[in-house]
């Protein structure tokens, strides 16, 4: 299930199904042992093969933004209610924005969640695209 992979960028995706792929023989070896090995073979993979690595990465962080997108959206709860969304925007006397998105994260890493700033910025940037003009002004 790519949604439920770690994402990440080519390599690590690659690292991922080696590991997985040495466990179906039954090989099982530590992270320290993994990681030289992954970078050796990925060294010495064709770029055709790393490319289609990255794609795949990229595939993984597509399904699993949405699926965060999707459940912000359809579990909404008392801790992103509109009026918790408002009253984010109000407090500090702080950017409603930057509110917005330190309130998210935090909901998130409750969650379980752990995206990169970069992500989690582009996250809630689409979240606060699509609220109410009402809640962005207060």
């Amino acid at each position: 299930d790519m949604s439920k992979m770690n994402k990440g960028n080519g390599f690590m995706v690659y690292r991922k199904i080696l590991n997985k792929h040495l466990e179906i023989l039954g090989e099982r070896i530590t992270m320290q042992q993994l990681s030289p090995l992954a970078g050796s073979l990925w060294g010495s993979e064709p770029d055709q093969v790393k490319e289609f690595y990255k794609e795949l990465s990229e595939k993984i962080k597509k399904v699993h933004n949405d699926r965060v997108e999707s459940y912000i959206k359809n579990n909404r709860n008392e801790n992103m209610s509109r009026k918790t969304i408002k009253d984010m925007t109000t407090k500090n006397g702080g950017n409603g924005f930057i509110i917005f998105r330190k309130q998210l994260n935090e909901l998130l890493r409750s969650l379980g969640y752990n995206f990169s700033m970069q992500e989690h910025s582009k996250i809630a940037s689409y979240l606060w695209s699509i609220q109410p003009k009402e809640v962005k002004s207060h």
